[in-house]
């Protein structure tokens, strides 16, 4: 059966903002609150290959933050940070051709990404916001560090087996 390129790439973004909506749910009690840690956030680096990514991430952030303890304030301002960082990374990996470059956007992406938590976190938990911002700028930041090499290597092992990402 021949499928067109289209529907494979909307499935592909089904998965994985599917994932990264499994992940942080499993994951709740890590995923959510003042001090929060999301192991999904490894699948981030996505947005560096492709536009088409960071709607992913933002679908997938969205239906997570859909249980969060913060409501509206979170999944409705946060899937649109998710895509305006998205969009900074990308642009800036696509700007320069050094291996540093993917890291440095995505700590860009971590940083954008705890403007806004921080924000949700100082509004919904009366958490300071410095310490919001640190907070997730660092767990963001750590998880992103640890996803580029494992999409890079994710990207290569689908590509051997023909699978388009």
């Amino acid at each position: 059966m021949i499928v067109a390129p289209k529907t494979k790439s909307l499935t592909f973004i089904g998965v994985l903002a599917g994932l990264y909506f499994v992940i942080t749910t499993l994951l709740a009690p890590l995923s959510f609150g003042p001090l929060q840690f999301r192991v999904a956030d490894i699948l981030q680096p996505f947005v560096l290959k492709g536009k088409k990514y960071i709607y992913a991430i933002a679908l997938g952030t969205f239906l997570a933050n859909m249980q969060s303890p913060f409501g509206i304030i979170d999944w409705g301002m946060m899937p649109i940070v998710s895509i305006i960082a998205g969009h900074v990374a990308y642009f800036i990996s696509q700007q320069y051709k050094h291996k540093a470059i993917p890291y440095i956007s995505m700590l860009i992406f971590a940083c954008i990404i705890a403007i806004g938590v921080g924000f949700v976190l100082y509004i919904g938990a009366g958490l300071p916001y410095i310490i919001g911002f640190a907070e997730v700028f660092i767990t963001v930041g750590i998880a992103n560090m640890i996803g580029v090499p494992l999409i890079d290597k994710l990207v290569d092992a689908l590509k051997k087996r023909n699978l388009q990402v």
